[in-house]
Parts: structure tokens; sequence; C-alpha cells
């Protein structure tokens, strides 16, 4: 332990001092780079080595629990006991104990030191350059594995705001999965989640917004119907109202529509997944369907869709991409050369299969025609991707 931390500060600390604010950027990463791998990995030995130890220590501790158990029974027995011998071995016995938890502590505090030393190290990394951006999962992965470390997380907020939030976005989904909302002040992780999926939903929300509208409570009127389907944890709701992760989404839904210039973009992702969920739901082989044929079975398509369903009617000229349409990261947000959701076509085919999932054709605004299956349609709305079929 003294060899790492001594590493660290011999030969580490002083590089990192010695980097100007002039120094090239991909230079300034490279050290960071380099110190927050090295932290990683004396991270990841000493929580082994930790772990090791408290298993070891509570293993002794039930051991001689368990003795002196035994002991007091004969003593209660009649047996021959010699009491200092047991008063001497207990006290050996709890001064081992006392070691042996120090020893696990200076681990643990150790171990900590290292995280904290890898995250701060892979922020600046990920702010200072763009060389090493799939440090960013690790990067995440070791953040939300100390989800109740607040000092931690206090630590590592302006970090955060610092790192550049493309560098996010193929991770919107898990992030938004963490999203909650508290009645009382949240803790330092909860809002360092928020803030940063609210970046991510303002900078980058064509990508963002989709896990995140897939997390919020039905509105208000449509919940009862919409939690009697079976389908329901597919179209983009949480069935339950209060949940807080659905409150924390409409939370930040409702701050990116308020500047003004998302507000149209919001609304169409919103009707967009509203007019996916209703048709994905939509029962074919329902006898008021009107798609049966006089056998009871589901006549062969292209079929006419419903003209009610919102994804003929209402899902028309949106400022968003075809769900299906592979939308490139842009690094400074503006996301203003894609070709438009314009309309659907009127018909749709089925492919094989018990569910029948629903095929069809969406119309960009170049004209391009793009055939989609709507139950992927659902899925990707719940993911937040835009990947080509």
């Amino acid at each position: 332990m003294r060899d790492a931390t001594e590493i660290l500060t011999e030969c580490f600390d002083p590089a990192v001092a010695a980097l100007d604010r002039q120094a090239p950027a991909a230079e300034r990463a490279r050290v960071f780079h380099s110190f927050a791998c090295f932290a990683d990995a004396q991270f990841e030995d000493l929580s082994r080595v930790a772990a090791e130890r408290r298993k070891r220590t509570e293993a002794y501790q039930r051991r001689k629990h368990l003795e002196h158990e035994e002991m007091q029974r004969r003593a209660g027995e009649g047996s021959p006991f010699d009491s200092n011998h047991a008063d001497r071995s207990r006290r050996q016995a709890e001064q081992h104990i006392a070691d042996d938890q120090r020893q696990v502590e200076e681990a643990e505090d150790t171990a900590r030191n290292m995280l904290w030393r890898s995250l701060e190290n892979y922020a600046r990394t990920l702010e200072a350059a763009d060389d090493f951006d799939d440090k960013v999962f690790r990067f995440c992965a070791l953040w939300l594995g100390c989800a109740h470390d607040d000092d931690l997380h206090t630590r590592l907020k302006p970090l955060l705001n610092d790192v550049p939030s493309f560098k996010f976005v193929f991770l919107a989904y898990q992030l938004s999965a963490r999203l909650t909302k508290s009645a009382d002040s949240p803790p330092p992780s909860a809002s360092n989640v928020r803030k940063l999926v609210l970046r991510l939903c303002v900078e980058h929300g064509l990508h963002a917004l989709f896990p995140v509208q897939a997390l919020r409570a039905p509105p208000s009127g449509k919940s009862s119907r919409r939690s009697s389907q079976s389908s329901q944890s597919s179209v983009g709701f949480t069935q339950a109202s209060n949940n807080s992760r659905a409150h924390a989404a409409d939370d930040i839904v409702d701050k990116v529509k308020a500047i003004g210039e998302l507000r149209a973009r919001v609304e169409a992702v919103e009707l967009a997944c509203e007019a996916y969920a209703e048709w994905a739901s939509f029962n074919l082989k329902s006898s008021k369907s009107g798609y049966l044929d006089s056998r009871g079975s589901v006549r062969k398509g292209p079929l006419p869709i419903k003209s009610s369903m919102h994804i003929l009617s209402k899902v028309r000229d949106l400022p968003i991409p075809v769900t299906t349409f592979h939308l490139p990261v842009v690094a400074n947000g503006r996301y203003d050369d894609f070709p438009r959701l314009h309309h659907y076509e009127p018909t749709f085919d089925m492919a094989g299969g018990i569910h029948l999932p629903k095929i069809v054709v969406c119309v960009d605004s170049n004209g391009g025609r793009h055939k989609q299956l709507v139950r992927l349609l659902v899925l990707l709305s719940l993911a937040g991707s835009h990947v080509p079929l």
C-alpha cells in the first residue's frame, strides 16, 4: 500500500504539477491517462486485498465467538474451567480482531484514495483531448459503482462539468436509468447524474431524449388504460406515476422544454414515442380490429393503417430524424443538417411469427424511404439509439 502511494506522490504528482496549461492537449491527456490507469489498477488490487482481509477477519471473529460460547457452556455444566485462561484468550482475540480491523480499514482507505485518483485523472483525460475517449466507459463504471460515497461525488462535480457532454452520449441510456428524484435535497450522486443527463438532453437531445422519455410517468388520465397493457414496459412509460425515476425524467423534460428553441424537438420526440407505442400495442387479432378474414385470421398485407392511429395522422413533418436513421454525434451539439421525419406511408405489412409484428415505411424530408419494424421502433425509443436497420 505504501509503495503505491509513494509512487503517486514521488512520480505522478510532480509530473501533473509540472504540466503547463499551455502544453499540447495530447501531451496533457497522455500524462493524465497514465496516472488514471495506474491508480485504477491499484484500486482493483487493493479492493481485492481489503475484501479478502475483511472476510478473514469476520471468519476469525465468528470462530472466536463460538469458542467463547463453548467455554461458557462448559462452565455452566460444571466442567473444569480455567477462568484466567478464558479471559486471557478473550483479550488476545479482541486485540487480534482490532488489529485486523485496523488493517482492513487502512486497505479500504487506500483503495478509496486510488479510486478518487483514477476518477480525477480519467476526467482530466477526457477534458484535455479526444485521444482516450473510450475511457469514458471505465470512468462511468467506476463513478456509478460508488453511488453511496457522497464525499467522492461532491469532489467529482466540478470535474464532470468540465468533460464535454458529447463523450457521454453513448451512455445516455445507462445514465438515464440512474435518475432519481426525492422530496428532500438529493444526494450528490443523484445530483451529478441528473445534471449530466440534463446537459445531454439540452446539448444532444436527439440522442438523449429518447431514454429519458422512456422513463416518464403516463400523462394524466391515461394511466389506467396504459397500465392494463402488457406491452407497457416497452412503450416508454413507467407503470407507477410516483416512481422517482419517472418524476426525475418529467422534471428534465420540463426543463428542456422551457428552452424555447428546443421545445419543438422535445414535443416531437414525445409525439413519436406515443405514436409508436399506440400502433405497436394495437391488436390485429381482435375481432374488432377490422383486419380479420372470414375464417378469423389476419388478412395478408399490405393493409391500410387505421386513420385514427397517430403514426399516420399526427407523425408528420417532425423536426427530428427518422428513428432508424444513424445520426452521428456532433461535438458542438448543432444538429441541423439531417433528413427529417416527414410522414409514414398509409399501409403496413407483417413479419412472420405469432405476434405479427407490423412493418411500416417512413418517408424522410429528402424523399428517402425507410422500412421499419414497429416493435423495433418502440425498443429504439426505449434505448434512445439511432441505428440503421
